[in-house]
């Protein structure tokens, strides 16, 4: 079939957007995470370049019992050729922690570079963080996720 008249099948489909971390799996990787998280994630997507690109505006909060924080950037996703998947999220954020006085406030950019293997299968990614602000960070990584 051809191309969908809206961009809104851009959405629903998988081989065109780039998941990033959710902030409950960023909050659960963390040997110090509490007891109870509540995230949630709300945004708009914007189907680009023929619906081979997503821009998604967004804004996050995450709640749990030591801290809160709230996100407001954008994503924008890219499939290319060969099956690769482009993602770059940009955001601020703050963060307030019990027992600190100040709030913790941050600008982030988040790449990523992923390849899907067929279907369910699995995928690899490679991605960037760095965190400016009170909080500096830089991470880099490979990930890669099986379905068996």
């Amino acid at each position: 079939g051809g191309a969908a008249s809206s961009g809104v099948d851009a959405l629903w489909r998988d081989s065109a957007v780039v998941e990033s971390r959710s902030d409950v799996e960023e909050a659960a990787a963390d040997a110090s995470s509490p007891d109870m998280v509540m995230a949630a994630r709300a945004g708009y997507g914007l189907g680009l370049m023929h619906d081979r690109g997503l821009l998604t505006p967004f804004g996050a909060m995450t709640l749990s019992d030591g801290s809160s924080a709230l996100r407001l950037g954008t994503r924008f996703t890219l499939a290319v050729p060969r099956g690769l998947d482009l993602g770059f999220e940009f955001y601020g954020e703050q963060e307030d922690k019990s027992g600190v006085a100040d709030a913790g406030r941050n600008l982030v950019l988040d790449t990523r570079i992923g390849r899907g293997f067929g279907g369910d299968f699995g995928t690899v990614e490679v991605f960037s963080k760095l965190q400016a602000g009170d909080e500096e960070d830089y991470e880099v990584g490979l990930s890669a996720r099986m379905n068996f």
